[in-house]
């Protein structure tokens, strides 16, 4: 159902640290916590995605008219792709490649002169 391991120790009457004791303990139960949790997530994983790449959708209007009866109609529509959601997926699915921050590692040998007036500051 998507709780949170302190909200599986509260519905269980037990503390947090036991909860964690009982899955270092006993790895099927550890496993059917992250089973539900991975079912839980599943249809969120799909919404983002749907949202991120764009769908459509079908709208069915019902209306009630005295001299042709009911009428319904069938109108399809389309939800373009969301760009939020696109850079949340990608940022969290390819860090290394979308996240805003980039490590640079300097390998090389520096060397730093002073001129005797900046040795005085």
């Amino acid at each position: 159902m998507g709780k949170t391991n302190p909200e599986i120790a509260q519905a269980l009457g037990v503390t947090a640290e036991t909860l964690n004791q009982w899955r270092r303990q006993f790895p099927e139960f550890s496993d059917a916590i992250k089973g539900n949790k991975d079912q839980a997530d599943a249809p969120v994983v799909k919404s983002l995605y749907q949202r991120a790449i764009g769908y459509e959708y079908t709208e069915i209007s019902v209306k009630e008219d005295p001299k042709k009866g009911t009428i319904t109609t069938t109108t399809t529509k389309h939800v373009s792709p969301d760009v939020t959601a696109q850079i949340f997926w990608l940022k969290n699915r390819q860090p290394k490649d979308w996240r805003d921050k980039h490590e640079v590692e300097n390998t090389g040998t520096m060397i730093l002169h002073f001129d005797k007036e900046d040795a005085d500051l």
